[in-house]
């Protein structure tokens, strides 16, 4: 049985449409891979439970900034130079101010398989990733604990 002209036509327009709508993702899906790391995967998505008066968390940092990172570190405001190189960590990833971390920043670094480096930047202000003004070390895979406390989230140890 053949469909009649007329939906014949109707069905390969959506054929069409469907496969489009399929290369345009893939096609979206590999440039976000390929983007640098930003801050802004873990701002936006605290910000967003935020406006749902969400205030403590769990967060998956492979979720937020991809599967290819296995491990990851904080770097505090205060750190100097010597302090963030005995993580293993070249200082070039981050903003370094008269030998040391300036103090209305904080990074994570995160570490792949092949050893390569990235970090993402965020204001103390709004995210503080030092809890007591420690660094942490912790696996891309494991959950998070943040918190909210007053306008600064807060990574809990």
């Amino acid at each position: 049985m053949q469909l009649p002209k007329p939906l014949r036509a109707l069905a390969t327009v959506l054929i069409v449409l469907f496969l489009l709508l399929v290369a345009g993702m893939i096609y979206s899906a590999s440039q976000e891979d390929q983007q640098p790391l930003s801050g802004k995967r873990l701002e936006a998505t605290l910000q967003k439970l935020e406006d749902q008066n969400v205030h403590i968390a769990g967060l998956v940092m492979a979720d937020l900034y991809g599967t290819e990172w296995m491990e990851a570190a904080t770097v505090c405001s205060g750190m100097t130079v010597e302090q963030v190189e005995q993580l293993g960590v070249g200082s070039d990833l981050f903003a370094v101010e008269e030998g040391s971390i300036p103090a209305d920043k904080n990074y994570l670094v995160f570490v792949n398989q092949d050893g390569e480096f990235a970090s993402a930047e965020f204001n103390t202000e709004d995210l503080n990733l030092c809890f007591q003004g420690q660094p942490t070390a912790f696996r891309a895979y494991d959950m998070n604990q943040f918190y909210l406390d007053g306008d600064t989230w807060v990574l809990a140890g």
